[in-house]
């Protein structure tokens, strides 16, 4: 087993919730959604995932990151 690296982890934390982010626009795209709609939680749960870099940054375990993790995946799943 290998070396746990935060900084690599960070980093393909920061992509995932990048890449879900992503998602959410497409799914606003073709849902027709107003993604300035602060009142729709599918707009909120993208603006965590906008902001989900700076608790990225605050990481400082496999834990921590695992926890990241696992909220993108959450998110993820409801636009999927």
């Amino acid at each position: 087993m290998e070396k746990f690296d935060l900084g690599l982890a960070q980093c393909r934390a920061r992509e995932r919730a990048e890449g879900a982010h992503g998602e959410y626009w497409e799914y606003f795209k073709a849902n027709g959604i107003d993604w300035t709609d602060k009142t729709n939680p599918l707009v909120a749960n993208s603006y965590e995932l906008w902001n989900m870099p700076r608790e990225i940054d605050k990481c400082e375990t496999e834990d921590d990151i695992n926890a990241v993790l696992e909220r993108i995946k959450e998110l993820r799943k409801l636009v999927k």
